[in-house]
């Protein structure tokens, strides 16, 4: 009697977190979906049930793995827009984090029943007889064996189900929260399983790849300042005014003389992933966080080239240093030396965050205080107009709109103003102390605003419905800006992040570029897109756009998935394989 009652009880759970889903988030699971997300409850079910001691208390722990489980979909779903994946669990305790500034009660929602359920799995703990060993030992090889295998089942429920790279909350809603976790963690597998020598010769050739064992200079090598700012962005709400521009005066005016377009290759957030772009110069075509995704050694990137070329490289950030692992993964990039937040004074605080006035000008001491003989490649991340956007007495709101916008996108642009002023007041500063030096500014990401984007939905940008190839385009520019002495050398140019290394090595005349180059025999861009899981958007020479889908047989989009698929290869050669690549290098300078 007791099972029937725990089997009811897990149909009323499922029921509940479909139910809750649609009410917190819009988005309705499909009847279909409801007899997994049955089918694995009642697995859980099975399985606990010889290690429990009381059955009555099943019926409690199955609630609250529930509660605990649709709860942390609902939270991805509503601040971040897109379904909680395998990957995400390799940045658990960044996420952790920005939930927090999103809004701690919700970190406090999700932890209370993950606690209560494993004190409850300890007090109600029992160890089975011996013969249920057996069989758990018998279900336990014939599941393993099936996850080592996953090709043949994933395709057969993608080919049940479909599979749109373009939208996976409709894959969630059609699959169900349990089903679609257990499908992305078989595809997640695919995807990173380490590519042969022979795979990794063809994809080289395909793509042209020749690394380049040592750079050469040339006559000169200024100091480099390439600063990324926390989602600097240039407001563009058509359904609201401002009382006066987001963007300070001073800033402004720079953006007047020298601004051009960058596209990122994430949105709202996952600032590692803008990251790996920026200073590796590769397209970011694996789903996932490359940071936290198992790079164990030193790669080619543009930290370490520098390096070669007898620069000392530091990166700069007033943040913790585990936050997207970058105390691990910035020495293999090639920095120096990392000074993070236990390194600068808390004397301006916006909240957790240090006012961007005081990181620049702190920044700037320590830069001074190591020895100017040798050039520097100084990497600044800035924290201030981070997602929370808080304001202090020193920094009270002046910006609003007509009509009024939510809360959180309100002190967004209030948080802007002060970031882009304090950023000119820098730029300004470093202009006058160090005129020869090579500067790049550039936004990496477009912000957070609100829940479900409700600031962009009441600004007028966001439609319903799917997005369009050239709003998926738009949707990853970000302001970039560029100077040497009194060339703006990026005035006017767009580019995606992975191609801003190149640009800045071909700005100093450093001979060979080190930065593979890619859609070069295409009349196109290309705007790869980790979170869409696919090759991404092109814009060809004529200013249209088109999605790219997986099997697209027109030319251009040929192309563009045989380089999408050979630049994954590489990937996973030089940063999570055994870097076959780069063995046979070409000697050339």
């Amino acid at each position: 009697m007791s099972t029937i009652i725990l089997f009811f009880t897990a149909a009323i759970w499922a029921y509940v977190g479909h139910l809750a889903t649609f009410q917190w988030t819009g988005l309705g699971l499909t009847r279909w979906s409801y007899i997994p997300d049955l089918a694995a409850l009642i697995l859980l079910v099975i399985i606990r049930q010889p290690f429990c001691r009381r059955r009555g208390w099943l019926i409690i722990e199955q609630g609250l793995l529930a509660t605990y489980f649709y709860l942390s979909q609902i939270i991805k779903l509503r601040f971040f827009g897109w379904p909680l994946m395998p990957s995400d669990f390799s940045a658990a305790a960044s996420f952790w984090r920005i939930l927090g500034d999103i809004n701690p009660w919700w970190q406090i929602a999700l932890i209370g029943p993950l606690v209560l359920w494993l004190s409850l799995i300890i007090i109600n703990w029992r160890w089975p007889r011996p013969q249920i060993w057996f069989r758990l030992g018998l279900a336990s090889l014939v599941l393993i064996t099936i996850f080592q295998y996953p090709a043949r089942p994933l395709a057969a429920l993608d080919k049940l189900f479909g599979n749109s790279y373009w939208d996976q909350k409709t894959n969630y809603a059609q699959r169900g929260p349990w089903l679609y976790l257990l499908q992305e963690s078989w595809r997640q597998q695919l995807a990173f399983q380490l590519p042969s020598r022979i795979e990794v010769e063809q994809a080289a050739a395909q793509l042209d790849y020749r690394p380049i064992s040592t750079v050469t200079t040339g006559s000169s090598t200024p100091n480099i300042y390439f600063i990324v700012v926390e989602s600097l962005w240039q407001p563009d709400l058509p359904a609201v005014q401002f009382n006066r521009s987001p963007w300070a005066d001073n800033w402004q005016q720079q953006a007047n003389l020298g601004l051009g377009q960058a596209l990122s290759p994430t949105f709202g957030g996952k600032t590692a992933n803008a990251e790996f772009e920026l200073l590796c110069g590769w397209p970011n075509v694996q789903a996932g966080m490359i940071f936290n995704g198992g790079i164990k050694q030193s790669v080619p990137c543009l930290p370490n080239y520098l390096k070669q070329l007898g620069y000392r490289t530091v990166a700069f950030h007033a943040n913790v240093p585990a936050f997207w692992n970058r105390h691990n993964i910035y020495p293999l990039l090639g920095f120096d030396h990392f000074y993070s937040l236990a390194d600068y004074r808390q004397d301006d605080m916006n909240d957790e965050f240090m006012a961007d006035s005081s990181f620049y000008q702190q920044t700037l001491d320590k830069i001074k205080a190591q020895d100017q003989s040798q050039p520097s490649f100084n990497y600044l991340l800035t924290y201030s107009n981070h997602l929370g956007y808080p304001l202090n007495a020193n920094r009270p709101a002046i910006i609003s709109t007509t009509p009024a916008i939510a809360a959180v996108a309100e002190r967004y642009f209030n948080s802007l103003y002060y970031t882009t002023k304090e950023l000119a007041e820098f730029l300004e500063q470093l202009h006058q102390i160090d005129p020869a030096a090579v500067v790049m500014v550039v936004g990496d990401h477009w912000p957070f605003l609100g829940d479900d984007n409700i600031g962009y939905r009441q600004g007028g940008w966001w439609p319903d419905g799917q997005l369009s190839a050239q709003q998926i385009w738009q949707r990853s520019i970000t302001p970039l800006w560029a100077r040497q002495a009194n060339d703006y050398w990026l005035k006017d140019r767009q580019l995606a992040f992975y191609q801003l290394p190149d640009a800045l090595w071909q700005q100093l005349g450093f001979g060979n570029s080190p930065f593979a180059t890619w859609s070069a025999s295409l009349n196109a861009n290309w705007r790869p897109l980790d979170s869409l899981g696919a090759p991404g958007v092109i814009k060809n020479q004529e200013g249209d756009y088109q999605f790219c889908y997986p099997g697209a047989n027109d030319d251009q989009c040929s192309i563009i998935n045989h380089q999408h698929q050979a630049t994954r290869t590489l990937i996973l050669d030089i940063f999570r394989g055994r870097q076959d690549s780069q063995i046979s290098i070409d000697e050339a300078g």
